[in-house]
């Protein structure tokens, strides 16, 4: 959108011939017009920006699939190495949690017996 057709429609809203409403309907088209314009005249030349985006792209891609492959290996074998350790931390947790449950009802269970 050129200025000259900007101000135009701000006159035009100035001086009462359109409403705000309609002055942005046509600062909208106007935009929407100059959108498609710059598309049409650069068409060819943004095919082009995107063939060579799509390239590199998968260039970039098949450059990283190796490196994505061999850290889900190590990440694997790390895993491996601490499963172990992390189903004794669990049970560990789990045994706290349940000494803990236990510790609480006895102490309820007592101050049941003296409040009788």
């Amino acid at each position: 959108m050129n200025n000259n057709e900007r101000m135009m429609v701000l006159k035009m809203l100035e001086d009462g011939k359109i409403n705000a409403e309609e002055a942005l309907k046509l600062l909208d088209a106007l935009n929407a017009n100059s959108i498609d314009s710059f598309i049409g005249e650069n068409a060819e030349k943004l095919k082009s920006i995107f063939a060579d985006v799509k390239i590199k792209a998968e260039d970039f891609a098949k450059k990283m699939e190796p490196h994505v492959n061999d850290a889900k290996g190590k990440l694997g074998d790390v895993y491996k190495k601490l499963e172990p350790t992390i189903k004794d931390v669990g049970d560990k947790v789990k045994k706290v949690a349940s000494d803990v449950v236990d510790q609480v009802n006895k102490s309820l269970s007592k101050k049941d017996d003296k409040d009788k």
